[in-house]
């Protein structure tokens, strides 16, 4: 379950109250006062749910909250509130020198309030871990690791890690490797939640997402979560007037709209909106709007299939692994405007075989003027054993390769998209291909002027081999006329 944090909404707790209270009886009142945001961050944390993660706008002090001072708090009470007894806890960050830098930080913070230290003394303190003595003689071990390291000596006296604490253990490089994404979520998986106690144990993340498919933006999805998100204000764009901050002594309306305004400058919006309104992607980013989509529906459109023609394409993926791209295979009907009509589209990790079983179904279905997929794929892979199949089953049909594959960067070639949707002339099924048509609006709409955020851009690639050179051919022995004196632009797309 995700919430939003709310200031006009959110009344502090007990247990925040409590641990701000004990936080200013060690180390003093804070000259600055701590945003009402602090509160519902240690309140959430706080409730009995075993996964828990919040994602934070960059520069939000999270840190200091959940690396430097839980920590403390934990073994000066040897607990955590609506969780019981911690004896072994582990602090995990992108590296282990950064997991070792928030380690000493914390115990700074132990060093500098001499109220701290009356009921609280470091028994033993090394490089990878620190164990800690409360004034009731309760020990309390932290340990700490780097995203993707074994756990090798996690268990400690007969305890398994009961507490983890993730702490920015997204790498920046993540953004644009989609196999460090995956091997960062297998790690998670595979190592952290197989070393914890199952029968006691809390996982605390915290961070600042970077792609729709990474670890903390997987988190927010999962039912298995309670999840929070804190961004910098409570809505953006807006005018500066009307500028919600959520931490108004440090991020002001105007210092807010003056970190937009620099990195639009430099064309980072989309940095903007990632770091400070935890939006992977926003309007101002997106290359496609939700609003140029346009749809039909097929079971209306077959019964005119002298209207259109039909063209076929294929993006095939290298592998059948899950961890790779999938295999698309599609089949669109064009009008006599050049507008284009996704009619059937299959996506999956198919074999060589499997793909050849699935392209002669739409050739079958449609009889396109034209089938064309890369030339690597075709004509080195698939190419001989198509002309095999077209011989055993007396299916022939025109088949060739992809020009702009092997000459134009994919980036490219998907851009070359925006006037298409931008005029809605590309139309989407509402009765034919559900599931996979959903997937491809996914990758339409998380294609930025960075690149792709959703992980996948393998339908939205298949959808751009069709502005492959002299591959579509309008329909010549008809006019609009079918559309019964009615303009495209007054027309809406349910007609089909």
């Amino acid at each position: 379950m995700l919430t939003v944090f709310d200031e006009e909404k959110y009344i502090p707790k007990e247990e925040s109250i409590k641990f701000f209270s004990w936080c200013n009886m060690m180390w003093g009142d804070d000259p600055h006062n701590t945003p009402k945001f602090h509160y519902f961050l240690v309140d959430e944390m706080m409730t009995s749910h075993t996964k828990f993660d919040a994602e934070c706008f960059r520069g939000a002090a999270k840190s200091t909250i959940v690396s430097h001072r839980i920590p403390l708090y934990i073994a000066t009470f040897g607990r955590f509130p609506n969780f019981g007894v911690v004896n072994n806890m582990c602090l995990l960050s992108d590296t282990f020198d950064q997991a070792e830098s928030q380690k000493k930080t914390c115990m700074s913070y132990l060093d500098k309030s001499p109220v701290l230290q009356s009921f609280l003394k470091v028994e033993r303190a090394v490089e990878g871990e620190v164990i800690f003595v409360n004034n009731k003689g309760h020990r309390t071990r932290m340990f700490t690791k780097g995203a993707g390291q074994a756990f090798r000596g996690a268990n400690w006296e007969g305890f398994r890690p009961q507490f983890i604490i993730g702490d920015d253990i997204l790498s920046d490089d993540i953004i644009y490797n989609k196999d460090l994404r995956k091997k960062l979520a297998t790690w998670w998986v595979g190592t952290v939640e197989n070393a914890v106690d199952i029968s006691h144990y809390k996982e605390l993340v915290i961070g600042t997402p970077m792609t729709e498919d990474d670890l903390l933006s997987s988190f927010q999805r999962s039912k298995q979560w309670h999840s929070v998100a804190i961004p910098v204000c409570k809505t953006f764009p807006v005018p500066l007037g009307s500028i919600q901050s959520n931490w108004k002594d440090r991020f002001t309306p105007e210092r807010i709209m003056e970190l937009y305004n620099n990195a639009k400058d430099i064309g980072e919006e989309a940095t903007f909106y990632r770091e400070l309104m935890l939006q992977t992607v926003s309007d101002d980013t997106r290359v496609f709007k939700k609003e140029w989509f346009k749809e039909f529906e097929y079971k209306k459109l077959k019964f005119e299939k002298s209207k259109y023609n039909f063209f076929t394409s294929m993006d095939l993926a290298a592998t059948v692994k899950q961890s790779s791209d999938y295999t698309v295979i599609g089949t669109i009907a064009v009008n006599a405007d050049g507008h284009r009509f996704v009619v059937r589209l299959d996506v999956g990790r198919y074999n060589p075989s499997e793909a050849i079983d699935v392209l002669f179904k739409h050739i079958r279905q449609f009889k396109p003027i034209e089938f064309r997929a890369e030339k690597a794929g075709i004509q080195q892979v698939l190419g001989h054993f198509i002309e095999e199949k077209m011989l055993k089953e007396n299916t022939h049909f025109l088949m060739n390769y992809l020009e702009l594959n092997s000459i134009t960067k994919k980036e490219l070639r998907i851009l070359s998209l925006q006037p298409l949707f931008k005029n809605r002339m590309i139309h989407f099924p509402t009765d034919v291909s559900i599931d996979e048509v959903e997937m491809m609006k996914h990758q339409i709409l998380g294609f930025t002027k960075e690149g792709s955020t959703t992980g996948n851009d393998d339908i939205i690639d298949w959808l751009a081999n069709f502005n492959d050179p002299n591959f579509i051919v309008l329909p010549s022995d008809y006019n609009t006329e079918y559309y019964e004196g009615v303009s495209l632009e007054a027309k809406d797309s349910t007609v089909f």
